[in-house]
């Protein structure tokens, strides 16, 4: 077999791998349900957890400890990325029982906060929308900005203050 051959045969196996780990972990989540799963709600579940998995590498998700370290903390491990997020100058999701911030709003260099991340948690927040909902918003082309991702706009944080209340603040 040639090289080539080679890998497309490991590609296989590693995708029948992945689908069969999927398929277990699929049917054991949906097992413990006391309703039938819609399909389309499973997809969309799937579509999360990729957007998440994305944003991970992406950008990295710290743990409470890691964001405080790189804010120049030398008290407690996590507590000044927990105190920063319950008042509203962070951003976080929950995975497990653990937060997990954004590497997006950091300027890594400086150690410090981005400029305006705090007025668009503000923002979101006025309008009732969650971190985890604002998390996956900034990193998807929004329609407000020409299909751009927000996160990309981070430097121009007025215009994404502004996208954020026409999406998140719009009622039908």
């Amino acid at each position: 077999m040639t090289l080539a051959a080679d890998q497309r045969v490991d590609d296989a196996l590693s995708l029948a791998t992945i689908i069969r780990q999927s398929r277990h972990a699929l049917g054991a989540a949906v097992s413990s349900l006391d309703r039938p799963v819609v399909p389309g709600y499973a997809a969309a579940v799937a579509e999360t957890e990729l957007a998440w998995r994305s944003i991970e590498a992406e950008f990295g998700l710290l743990s409470p400890a890691e964001t405080s370290r790189l804010l120049g903390s030398r008290g407690r491990p996590g507590a000044m990325a927990n105190e920063r997020r319950l008042s509203g100058r962070l951003m976080a999701v929950l995975h497990g029982n653990q937060y997990q911030y954004p590497g997006f709003q950091f300027d890594r260099a400086s150690g410090r906060t981005r400029p305006g991340i705090s007025q668009l948690i503000a923002a979101a927040r006025s309008v009732d929308t969650p971190d985890e909902d604002l998390i996956l918003w900034l990193c998807a082309p929004s329609g407000q900005l020409g299909a751009r991702r927000p996160v990309d706009l981070l430097n121009e944080p007025e215009v994404v203050v502004a996208a954020v209340a026409d999406h998140f603040g719009v009622e039908w």
